[in-house]
């Protein structure tokens, strides 16, 4: 018998659909396969629940369901005493958690494709209209039901969310991993301008988790700003150009950056010289040396520096520069190309 986990371990269990994948031994796969078919009206129940996450709770459940609560309660209390659930609490306000992830498996493993997607459309459904507090603090919860329902525009939206805001609280393993799935799920849709200036931002969002992760010269790093970078001039290209400057601003402060720290002198060399404006080799006026220098107003210092009022730091003058080439100045990015050594 398949022993429960500790109340402790199940409050911290965090919802998750099944992955269909896992290696199970086929004795014991036959042998849940077995349980689940004994159980009657009871096993759908269980693959509602399986499909929800490991842990649920009552009123979801009851939502999915739709069953009417004397029915819903006499199968719940089948799952329980078959040692396939645990409860805490007393309905309607009980949570339930399937013993073993196994069992959660075993169960969503019965469910057929076309089924199995619209109970994720339901779950989704069901979250954004009667549970909105937890569908707003945990996006990435609708955006996985959407995902598995074949939702994938509202997924991507949703992931691209979720990643937005594990960044905000700097989550950022979570975050990098949210932002990749939604521009997975962007990269698959046909193109309109929206889901390009969408896949723009969260381009450009990627490359401040990934510094920190893996690092400023790191070869993901450098992609992620070099995809950004593509997608920049592609829609610039179809007179889609991004109305927020500071957009191709992090782009460009994410190449200074990887150049500074993997020492690529000839890169920065040029940038002292390279950008119109510049004062010399020596001089700190130079807004692509600025951004290089780790005591200068790159992307997480901007403005940052105390200066008198009125002032203008190279900090800014890059970002007047990244306004006039949205506007169309091909000089200007002829003239970054050269200095980043892009």
């Amino acid at each position: 018998m398949l022993e429960a986990e500790s109340e402790g371990a199940a409050r911290r269990t965090v919802a998750a659909v099944p992955s269909p994948a896992l290696a199970v031994p086929a004795s014991l796969h036959a042998s849940l396969m077995a349980r689940l078919d004994r159980l009657g009206p009871a096993k759908e129940v269980a693959q509602i629940g399986s499909a929800i996450g490991r842990e649920f709770s009552h009123a979801l459940l009851a939502s999915v369901a739709r069953k009417p609560d004397a029915e819903l309660g006499a199968a719940l209390d089948r799952l329980v005493q078959a040692d396939l659930l645990s409860r805490q609490g007393v309905p309607p306000q009980a949570s339930y958690l399937f013993k073993h992830a196994l069992v959660q498996d075993a169960a969503y493993g019965t469910l057929l494709r076309e089924p199995r997607r619209g109970l994720h459309a339901r779950i989704a459904e069901t979250l954004e209209s009667q549970f909105a507090e937890t569908a707003e603090s945990q996006p990435d919860i609708v955006a996985l039901h959407c995902t598995e329902a074949g939702l994938i525009e509202k997924a991507a939206g949703l992931w691209g969310k979720a990643g937005q805001r594990s960044l905000a609280h700097s989550a950022l393993v979570e975050a990098a991993a949210q932002l990749t799935r939604a521009l997975d799920q962007i990269a698959t849709l046909p193109g309109t301008a929206a889901l390009r200036r969408e896949q723009i931002k969260l381009q450009v969002a990627l490359i401040t988790p990934l510094i920190h992760i893996k690092g400023y010269a790191a070869a993901e790093t450098r992609a992620a700003a070099e995809q950004a970078r593509l997608l920049i001039k592609q829609a610039e290209a179809l007179g889609e150009p991004p109305e927020d400057p500071l957009l191709l601003f992090s782009v460009l402060y994410a190449f200074c950056s990887a150049n500074y720290v993997a020492f690529n002198g000839d890169a920065l060399s040029r940038s002292r010289g390279a950008v119109p404006g510049a004062r010399g080799k020596a001089g700190g006026d130079s807004p692509a040396h600025d951004w290089a220098s780790p005591h200068g107003n790159g992307l997480n210092g901007y403005g940052g520096r105390r200066r008198r009022p009125g002032a203008l730091g190279s900090g800014d003058r890059a970002l007047r520069s990244c306004r006039a080439s949205s506007a169309g100045g091909a000089v200007w990015h002829r003239h970054c190309g050269d200095c980043l050594g892009l």
